[in-house]
């Protein structure tokens, strides 16, 4: 036992380095997680926790960076440094406390004050040690334990067991319906690492003076267990780490499933307009060819046989009626669609999964037949749904600009690009449908391993 704690002695800088380490790790894989578009309520949560990860790292290294510094700076330059250190720690705390109570949201008007408990807290906490405790303090050691102290029982405490609920609470409601049982594991093992957290960083605290913190504190700790508690935090930290960075994979998931969502909307409108079409050029013309025969005929039958012709053609009425009613998106709309409007719109469906920069150069709107601005809308969308899917590239430039009597459209990324001798798919077949139904100019230009370029020029017929 001697000997295990003199290891833990010569290597607690190494300790506490890692000890911050896997905190900071878990902020910033949490910041670097792209969740804009996310629609669960832990995307809108996780960035308190990140905020709790970061400012968590950096208070353990300020446990090796502040007494470097006593070396070369005064006793009264120490004690403010120690007063920021303890103020970082509070302030981690009230994140991770913050978090807890996002993931039981959204609140009701009446109850939008829940919000507001933990920074309420965090306010209480700095004004009793700092304005009132160091008036009643002479030691400033015996401030230091009183200020830590308070802060892992009033903020650190509650608000690693309010998460450690709260994911608890995602696992089973938000995340059961959408069949996701890796990522439920994920979120219960950091609830898990929270609960324990909740005991080794809210309970066992520096020993001081008052009840509880005079029996449970770490000196007692690190006697009974040989370890102190910072070691079983850093594996807590570290469970706690991996977990929520395994289960931020839900968002990829759900960009994968926003995808498909697309790609599906997009062969399913693509069906109908083909089988829309179809029926209007081929069933429906031969039902009106047979209308138009059947008037004919009634001019020229005897009278005993009219009432039978006019009750053919009325037949022949009703069926274009109820042909007329089963195509609705047949009808042309009245209305015309100004063209830039609606590509953005397109483009900030794809901006979750992409960067996307778009350069216009119309210098006025330009308004469209509400038909032509669908199959070019169709287009762009089936453009960017290729890049997301195939390219793995990370931007894409949208450029629309009007030469002469043709719009023009171009769209190119900077993936992969296509292989030299590749079949082209149904994305692309849709995509010369589209521009063979606008008349229009498709061209497109792939370099591997530099992207892809795909350009519409649409023959505008009116200004």
């Amino acid at each position: 036992m001697t000997l295990m704690r003199d290891w833990v002695l010569a290597n607690w800088p190494l300790i506490n380095f890692v000890y911050g380490l896997v905190f900071f790790v878990l902020g910033l894989s949490i910041s670097l997680q792209s969740r804009q578009y996310s629609r669960m309520r832990l995307a809108r949560s996780l960035s308190w926790m990140a905020g709790f990860g970061l400012l968590h790292g950096l208070y353990e290294w300020g446990d090796l960076f502040i007494p470097i510094q006593a070396g070369f700076l005064g006793d009264p330059v120490v004690r403010i440094l120690h007063s920021i250190h303890y103020l970082v720690l509070a302030l981690s705390f009230a994140f991770l406390f913050q978090f807890g109570v996002e993931l039981f949201g959204p609140f009701t008007t009446q109850r939008r004050w829940v919000r507001f408990i933990p920074m309420s807290i965090f306010i209480f906490w700095m004004i009793v040690p700092y304005a009132l405790g160091l008036r009643y303090f002479d030691d400033f050691h015996r401030w230091s334990g009183f200020v830590t102290s308070l802060a892992r029982y009033s903020l650190g405490l509650p608000g690693a067991l309010l998460s450690a609920i709260g994911l608890l609470h995602q696992s089973n409601y938000q995340l059961e319906p959408v069949s996701l049982p890796h990522i439920r594991r994920m979120l219960r093992l950091a609830a898990g690492a929270l609960f324990a957290y909740a005991f080794f960083g809210g309970v066992i605290v520096d020993a001081s003076f008052y009840f509880p913190a005079s029996v449970i504190n770490a000196d007692k700790f690190s006697q009974l267990f040989i370890f102190p508690p910072m070691v079983f935090r850093s594996i807590v930290g570290g469970i706690l780490a991996f977990a929520i960075i395994r289960a931020l994979e839900v968002f990829n998931i759900e960009t994968d499933r926003m995808i498909w969502r697309m790609e599906l909307e997009q062969v399913t409108s693509n069906e109908k307009q083909r089988l829309a079409r179809d029926i209007h050029d081929g069933a429906l013309q031969q039902v009106y060819a047979v209308g138009l025969l059947a008037q004919s005929l009634e001019k020229r039958v005897q009278a005993q046989n009219k009432e039978d012709v006019r009750r053919l053609i009325g037949i022949i009425n009703t069926a274009i009626d109820q042909l007329r009613a089963f195509l609705p998106n047949t009808q042309v709309e009245s209305s015309d669609i100004e063209i830039s409007s609606a590509i953005g719109q397109v483009i900030e469906k794809g901006r979750g999964s992409v960067s996307i920069m778009i350069k216009n150069d119309l210098t006025s709107p330009l308004f469209l037949p509400a038909e032509q601005a669908s199959h070019i809308i169709a287009f762009v969308s089936e453009a960017l749904s290729n890049v997301i899917r195939h390219s793995h590239s990370d931007r894409v430039e949208i450029q629309i600009a009007r030469h002469a009597s043709n719009l023009k459209i171009s769209i190119q990324d900077f993936g992969l690009g296509l292989p030299r001798n590749v079949d082209p798919g149904f994305g692309m077949h849709t995509m010369r449908d589209r521009a063979r139904l606008l008349a229009a100019g498709f061209n497109l230009v792939s370099t591997p391993g530099k992207g892809t370029t795909v350009e519409l020029t649409v023959p505008m017929e009116r200004t």
